[in-house]
């Protein structure tokens, strides 16, 4: 089948109906074949540019998509839209329309998109005009934004070139104070109570894209939005502004009583009326009470991911730290891959036998999430795998005792004689169900806990949003069982017993893996504000790249670590006056109690200083020594270690590794939210600079030219490297001829240190 001679938005609508009979609802989406449930999740629009954009409110991968119904990426693209060696990333350049104005290239856009809603003019430091954001209010309730921009030629379709100007920039020259919003919107919204206020365009993600140097030495002060991706924008404005030299003093203000996700203009609008002048002065006055923010060092013009550390395995008893290195040297995987998995699986088996008192009223459970984060390919499954099959195995002997059980019992019920025994029930230890509704009452039958355990958590995210009507129920629910909350679940259908379930401490660890380029768009900004993203221990480990070995595990450190987490799973809770069991509360000895609270004060002043995202994971890293602590300990315990003074009591030394393991958690965070917050233009930069490294760190730009990073011209190629000096990420050197008549050559070197 083959559509190529038709616009690229036909080509696809055209294969999803052959493939499904569906046309587009009344909202304009389509049911994507892939998914189970009847939700129109799936988004077509076409770009500016002729290429067809689709998006999956469940999160799939425009591939997977295209897969789904016989076609391929090329085929969202329009027939010349790709460079001869077919790289999608690398669309060939296509010829812009230039018009002689922008109200001719608006008009256009309208034919299109109807009558827009807003227009915002960027100018000049002199009051010329350089481009125009246009906003359009769509018929489905939501929006869409296109930017135009004078060039050399005329008016194009199309974003500013970089560093884009600031919004009423010729405002900002003389003025002494600056306010600074997200969005020209909120940025009117403050002119119109007589404050000077900028922003930049491009939303909320495109800060970096913008030239701040028009506040250098000035007072800013920012009014973040009222929700995460608010504070990030104030986040990466800070950083930005801490580049500028002479550095402007900034302060951050939240205005009281914002509504959830709402800005200055919201506030204005919910005031009761007041003149333009009082609510002036009410914000000025906050702005002079604010304390100026502390701006870190100036770094390079875009932060590359920072290096890697390896997972620090000796933190860990025997026979934990042994099967972690062997079975990486053996798989030929990062050891992390081991790490996480298995700590989420020893989490899992102690459950709620036993938690830790860190003081009276502070109890922590033994719950893990974690998620590795890897390409296809990078051997995440086989680690995967062997960090599971204890538990696995347990599952199997466990399943078929189950079987016996309920043989013997209908053997016995079919005797008239026999007395009303209970029905047997099936002991579990991991999963892959995904809803509450399946959970529940399995949760019921086994009260220590599971293991929700799935080679990929793609799944588990899109699971929120296939099931749009249980949702948020089923949101909170997992972000309740992260600290071994209370869970009710009714349902209409089923056995009476599990009609109306209770769980008094709902405990699921939780383990998995993700791809990087799935993973940014798996969260989504739903996950990352509620918190669900900030509970996960995330790692990103370097690929190892593969080659075989004869290394081998050694048979008897597999059967130690089986034999520990057989040992985990027996591990008794106590039991109340009601016969009720509960957790045995472990508590802290005198050293490991002084340890404990210096992590604590230590790890709140660096959480003082974070915003956006790194700020909630800081708040559910604050307790992980103490859920890891409950790990080492019960492993040591089960183990009958002599250095263990007390099975009811965390040691120092205990203490002491558990911290050591979560600082590395801590630096992994930094490393995998940056990676994720990264743009497209971000990660093409990163995958050259790898490039770069994989050659010595030096190359020409005729090296650039013969590569996968193919440039038409030596000039584009040396327009490349400049970005990167640009940056600050390296610099031009001379290398001197052979000495056999060759010319002298420009070669760029990255500087030391760049990842």
């Amino acid at each position: 089948m083959s559509f190529s001679s038709e616009p690229p938005t036909k080509v696809f609508t055209n294969a999803l109906y052959e493939k499904t009979g569906q046309q587009a609802n009344p909202a304009g989406k389509f049911r994507y074949p892939a998914h189970s449930d009847n939700n129109p999740s799936l988004s077509i629009t076409e770009g500016d540019d002729g290429r067809c954009l689709l998006k999956c409110f469940a999160g799939c991968d425009a591939e997977s998509i295209c897969r789904s119904i016989g076609l391929e990426l090329k085929d969202l693209m329009p027939q010349n839209g790709f460079q001869s060696n077919g790289r999608a990333s690398k669309p060939a350049k296509k010829r812009q329309t230039v018009f002689p104005s922008a109200e001719a290239a608006i008009v256009v856009l309208e034919q299109k998109l109807g009558k827009h809603s807003a227009r915002w003019d960027y100018c000049d430091a002199e009051g010329n005009s350089i481009g125009s954001v246009i906003r359009w209010n769509l018929s489905d309730g939501s929006k869409t934004v296109r930017p135009v921009t004078r060039n050399d030629a005329g008016w194009v379709i199309g974003a500013m070139a970089e560093p884009r100007l600031l919004y009423r920039l010729p405002e900002l020259v003389n003025a002494n104070r600056i306010y600074v919003v997200e969005g020209e919107k909120a940025c009117d919204a403050a002119r119109s109570i007589g404050l000077v206020a900028t922003t930049s365009s491009g939303g909320s993600k495109a800060a970096g894209k913008t030239g701040w140097s028009p506040l250098s030495g000035k007072e800013v002060v920012i009014l973040p939005d009222n929700d995460l991706p608010g504070r990030k924008y104030a986040d990466d404005v800070c950083k930005l502004l801490a580049n500028l030299s002479p550095a402007p003093s900034v302060k951050i203000i939240e205005l009281p009583d914002l509504p959830e996700r709402g800005d200055i203009a919201d506030w204005l609008e919910n005031l009761d009326s007041k003149a333009p002048d009082d609510l002036r002065e009410a914000v000025e006055s906050m702005a002079d009470n604010a304390e100026p923010v502390e701006l870190s060092a100036p770094e390079p013009m875009v932060q590359s991911v920072k290096s890697y550390q390896p997972f620090p395995a000796d933190c860990l008893p025997h026979p934990l730290n042994k099967l972690i290195t062997q079975g990486a040297e053996s798989i030929r995987c990062d050891t992390s891959y081991l790490a996480l998995p298995m700590l989420s699986a020893l989490a899992s088996s102690i459950g709620n036998s036993t938690s830790l008192q860190l003081k009276k009223g502070w109890s922590v459970p033994c719950i893990l999430w974690t998620c590795i984060v890897g390409e296809s390919g990078s051997s995440k499954t086989p680690a995967f795998r062997l960090a599971m099959n204890a538990l696995r195995d347990l599952e199997r002997e466990a399943h078929q005792r189950f079987i016996n059980e309920m043989s013997n019992f209908n053997s016995v019920s079919n005797s008239k004689d026999a007395a009303k025994e209970p029905e047997p029930t099936r002991n579990r230890f991991v999963v892959s169900d995904t809803t509450i509704e399946a959970l529940a009452p399995i949760l019921l039958d086994t009260p220590r806990g599971l293991l929700l355990a799935r080679d990929e958590l793609n799944g588990w995210f899109g699971s929120f949003d296939q099931y749009k009507s249980k949702k948020g129920a089923d949101s909170s629910h997992w972000l309740s069982m992260y600290n071994a909350e209370s869970v009710t679940n009714d349902r209409k259908t089923g056995e009476p017993k599990y009609r109306s379930i209770y769980i008094p401490r709902a405990s699921v660890s939780i383990t998995g893996g993700i791809q990087p380029a799935i993973l940014n768009r798996s969260l989504g900004n739903e996950h990352r504000e509620s918190g669900l993203a900030a509970r996960f221990l995330f790692s990103y480990p370097p690929r190892v790249q593969k080659r075989w070995t004869e290394k081998e595990i050694d048979s008897e450190i597999a059967d130690d670590y089986a034999t520990v987490v057989g040992r985990l799973t027996e591990l008794e809770p106590l039991l109340d006056r009601n016969g009720n069991p509960y957790p045995r509360p472990l508590q802290l000895s005198n050293d490991a109690h002084r340890r404990w609270t210096k992590y604590y004060n230590s790890h709140n002043e660096e959480h003082a200083k974070l915003t956006g995202e790194l700020s909630a994971a800081w708040s559910k890293l604050e307790e992980i020594p103490a859920r890891l602590a409950i790990i080492i300990h019960c492993v040591r315990q089960v183990q009958g270690n002599k250095t263990l003074a007390n099975p009811d009591v965390v040691d120092d030394a205990t203490m002491t590794a558990a911290i050591e393991l979560t600082e590395w958690f801590k630096r992994e965070a930094r490393r995998v939210y940056a990676m994720i917050n990264q743009t497209e233009d971000d990660r093409a930069r990163q995958e050259f600079i790898r490039w770069i490294q994989s050659n010595g760190g030096a190359v020409t730009p005729r090296d650039v030219q013969r590569s996968q990073w193919k440039r038409e011209t030596s000039t584009e190629a040396e327009e490349q490297l400049n970005d990167l000096a640009a940056r600050q990420l390296g610099k031009w050197e001379h290398v001197p001829s052979n000495g056999q008549g060759g010319r002298p050559t420009r070669k760029f070197c990255l500087n030391q240190g760049v990842k």
